[in-house]
């Protein structure tokens, strides 16, 4: 199968691998599915073979299909300066705008030959007025090019840009690929196994949370947290390392995801045990739907240390809802 290096999404590998090598190509695909699943390198993948002139596009074997990473096109792709790739992309938690979208619709009616990928990441980050400026190309996206939309909120966007994309799922990476990615980023042995029962199957989250357990000096350290936060919730932030001209906002955001994964691990067997820790993870996940809304960063970071400290977060919906603005 085309692609080799994207690990698990057999699938949807298989799927792009058959089109591509047809020539039946569509002009949007939307990539569903978990955050942290491998959507993007997908995405890139795919861009990089159709751009690449011995792709195997139209070659009828879907086993070859996919960039030869030597010849002039690829090093411009591996390089991030190929003139027929384009990628619309949120900075943070920001939105793509809509001006970056009017540039890109006037540049690719200008531009001829060969095919032309736009990869935009993450499409749900477009507000309504840059979706619908993306969407009259959508419908007549003029010859040769191709659209490929990333999302894991595929919910969260219009129903008439949904509509015109063919929908390619990825889903959770079982324990052998998972395994392989991680590996990759030197994790092995007994800490592959729980973090795939903290994650569900997503090496990106994975990642993230094995970090956060550095950061604490150990999963012991890192339990403690969870139990006890500290008593300055802004040293929360603490569990992600500062990324250069990273937002706060964007930090917390980040720590809020690994400290849902991290209480989602931890589940006990009862039920009991399953819905408190379903609820934190749910009270944190609101939190962070407001945050990205504008809430501040530190009152978010206070409210997600007063989730960790209730002992019955059951409890909670009788004082959080106000301080979310419910």
């Amino acid at each position: 199968m085309s692609f080799p290096e994207v690990r698990g999404q057999r699938e949807a590998r298989r799927g792009f691998s058959r089109a591509l090598a047809s020539g039946r190509i569509a002009h949007a695909y939307l990539i569903t599915g978990p955050q942290g699943t491998g959507k993007r390198r997908l995405a890139d993948r795919v861009a990089g073979a159709l751009l690449c002139p011995h792709g195997g596009i139209g070659g009828e074997q879907p086993e070859t299909v996919g960039a030869c990473g030597t010849c002039g096109s690829c090093k411009a792709f591996a390089g991030g300066n190929h003139g027929a790739l384009s990628h619309l992309e949120a900075v943070g938690s920001g939105k793509i705008d809509i001006e970056g979208i009017r540039d890109l619709v006037a540049s690719l009616s200008l531009r001829g030959g060969g095919y032309r990928v736009v990869i935009v990441d993450p499409a749900e980050k477009m507000g309504e007025a840059a979706a619908n400026a993306l969407l009259k190309t959508l419908e007549e996206p003029g010859s040769g090019v191709v659209f490929l939309l990333v999302s894991h909120r595929p919910a969260h966007l219009l129903s008439t840009i949904v509509s015109r994309c063919q929908r390619v799922s990825c889903t959770p990476l079982d324990v052998e690929d998972f395994a392989g990615v991680l590996s990759e980023h030197g994790i092995s042995g007994d800490e592959i196994t729980s973090l795939h029962h903290a994650t569900g199957g997503s090496p990106g989250v994975a990642l993230g949370l094995a970090e956060a357990i550095e950061a604490c000096g150990g999963i012991e350290s890192f339990h403690a947290v969870l139990d006890q936060p500290p008593s300055d919730p802004r040293a929360l932030a603490e569990l992600s390392p500062a990324v250069s001209g990273e937002a706060v906002r964007d930090r917390v955001l980040r720590v809020s995801r690994l400290l849902m994964a991290g209480i989602w691990a931890r589940r006990g067997e009862s039920p009991e045990e399953r819905r408190r820790a379903a609820e934190r993870s749910a009270w944190i996940g609101e939190i962070s739907a407001t945050l990205e809304r504008g809430q501040s960063p530190e009152l978010a970071l206070e409210l997600i240390a007063r989730v960790l400290k209730a002992a019955d977060p059951g409890q909670l919906k009788d004082e959080l809802p106000a301080a979310l603005g419910r």
